[in-house]
């Protein structure tokens, strides 16, 4: 069973991520966190501890963090790229006209 320490721990692993740049740990670590929350009931905390963060901060932190990701992705896609393009009228394209 999970405790309120390995929570906060993954939080802190995830917010470190993303301060050095790194969104898919911070997104994995948040989502472990996210995960060890359900082992925990609202109403107890087994070992004592505080959480720091609440299973509704989590999500907006998941949510934020994908967001930049997909920015991200869009950015790095390039936008629009121009090309010239020739066209040559064969001898069928003569006939028609």
């Amino acid at each position: 069973m999970s405790d309120i320490n390995d929570v906060n721990t993954k939080v802190d692993e995830a917010i470190a991520a993303h301060e050095a740049g790194d969104v898919e740990t911070a997104l994995r670590k948040l989502r472990s966190a996210r995960m060890l929350l359900v082992a925990i009931p609202d109403s107890s905390t087994p070992d004592g501890g505080s959480l720091r963060f609440d299973r509704a901060s989590i999500e907006s932190m998941i949510t934020d963090l994908q967001g930049e990701k997909n920015a991200a992705s869009i950015a790095s896609a390039g936008g629009i790229r121009r090309s010239k393009v020739r066209y040559k009228r064969t001898d069928a394209d003569e006939e028609d006209c």
